[in-house]
């Protein structure tokens, strides 16, 4: 039953951390750039939506690389953190090097050091 369903209950958790890096980053520019958050992005970005998107399906394909969403029936707590752990540093050091190419100084890296 499980291996019927397995690539469907990957995909939803894959889903499920897409939805919850698409609400921090709302929260945490509401929480930096104040109520005007969205006017904020839409004077740094021509599509305010585009990076946040990018930086969600990012997210999950850094972690489905990591091997993150394949089922384990037995895993230790330190296997786990260590390979969440390596999935954060692959996307920051991405993320750094994106903003470092396309020469955005505007995009403030305490925003991206808070995601």
């Amino acid at each position: 039953m499980i291996r019927r369903h397995g690539p469907l209950l990957r995909l939803s958790l894959a889903i499920v951390d897409g939805l919850a890096v698409s609400v921090l980053i709302a929260l945490i520019s509401q929480l930096r750039f104040g109520e005007s958050w969205e006017a904020s992005w839409g004077n740094i970005f021509a599509e305010p939506w585009a990076p946040a998107l990018l930086v969600t399906l990012g997210w999950a394909g850094v972690l489905w690389s990591q091997g993150l969403y394949r089922l384990r029936t037995r895993w230790t707590f330190t296997a786990q953190a260590s390979a969440v752990a390596r999935a954060l540093a692959v996307m920051a050091l991405v993320t750094f090097a994106a903003l470092a190419l396309f020469k955005l100084p505007d995009v403030i890296r305490l925003f991206v050091l808070l995601l």
